[in-house]
């Protein structure tokens, strides 16, 4: 009857989300406040009573890894060093008139952590990584693993799978004293169209966990072709243009000279003329 009457009076702006965070890790949850009322956060997990985790200006939980708080606008949650047991949903209420559901939040810890790098270098060819962290004593790969490799296109199409590492090809890190690694590795060519978000996902454990992408961007090698293809019709219409121009000033010069020889010849003809008419009137 309780859980009935949270959802019969949920506010028009009702939120939920999901939260991922690895074992060891704090994370901190948010509703906002917008009017006056007492405001708590409550944990909720199949098969156990709802357990208030704290009120704002008052209640706070037993447990010190625990804690809310009141800030500008907002009613805060604090986890450190969460634990696989914080994984449930978490309500953030807030009593007046009516008990109102503000936001709801499912919290799940895992005890492994996809980690990429968040862009690699355009190129002839990539060399994509995902590394698999867990806070493990074992010192080898966990034995049923499975890893896609798919990417999503930059127009917005749907994802496309484009590896399966169904051999399980891994090599095992050691990266602190508590902290194992799994990393696997993608190569490919690639091209223009390759250009895109390339994600890793790794089921484990009877779980799938997604990486936040690596990014491919091949725009500076398309900026610098559509630049040097600028350059080359520029340079065209530059050196046709002057060729025309030195063609025009040879035909010029070619004329004037031509016309000046004409001048020349025009008057010697006169010149012999009168001196023949000359001569003949002499003799």
């Amino acid at each position: 009857m309780f859980l009935r009457k949270i959802v019969l009076c949920c506010s028009d702006e009702q939120i939920f989300e999901t939260e991922t965070v690895h074992a060891g890790e704090k994370i901190k949850l948010t509703c906002t406040r917008r009017s006056v009322g007492t405001f708590f956060w409550m944990k909720v997990v199949s098969g156990k009573f709802p357990k208030i985790l704290g009120k704002s200006f008052s209640f706070q939980s037993f447990d010190q890894r625990i804690r809310t708080a009141t800030e500008p606008e907002t009613f805060a949650l604090y986890i450190t060093k969460t634990e696989q047991s914080d994984t449930g949903a978490y309500f953030c209420m807030k009593t007046g008139e009516d008990l109102e559901f503000l936001k709801g939040t499912f919290l799940k810890t895992s005890k492994y952590t996809v980690v990429q790098e968040k862009t690699v270098p355009s190129g002839d060819s990539m060399s994509l990584q995902c590394s698999l962290l867990a806070e493990s004593d074992n010192k080898s790969c966990p034995g049923d693993l499975n890893v896609l490799w798919f990417r999503a296109g930059s127009n917005k199409s749907h994802p496309n799978i484009i590896y399966a590492d169904r051999n399980r090809r891994n090599e095992y890190e050691t990266r602190s004293e508590t902290q194992q690694s799994c990393v696997f590795r993608f190569s490919k060519n690639v091209s223009s169209s390759d250009a895109g978000t390339y994600y890793c996902a790794v089921a484990t454990c009877g779980e799938i966990l997604f990486g936040n992408g690596t990014t491919l961007d091949i725009q500076v090698m398309e900026i610098c072709v559509i630049h040097f293809t600028y350059v080359r019709i520029f340079l065209y219409y530059f050196i046709d243009n002057f060729l025309k121009i030195i063609k025009q000033s040879e035909a010029l010069n070619y004329a004037a000279l031509n016309f000046s020889e004409r001048k020349t010849r025009g008057r010697r003809k006169r010149e012999f003329a009168e001196d023949s008419v000359y001569s003949q009137v002499a003799c």
